[in-house]
């Protein structure tokens, strides 16, 4: 789902598709570290 998500964003760049993206990979970032800080 993710996959298809990024694939479609490759294909057709929208300004909105690309924020949106770049909050999750940001998001999954900050998830990472706060599991590597609590474990």
């Amino acid at each position: 789902m993710l996959a298809t998500a990024c694939l479609e964003t490759a294909h057709t760049p929208n300004d909105r598709e690309v924020s949106a993206l770049t909050a999750l990979t940001s998001n999954i970032f900050l998830l990472y570290s706060y599991i590597c800080l609590f474990y």
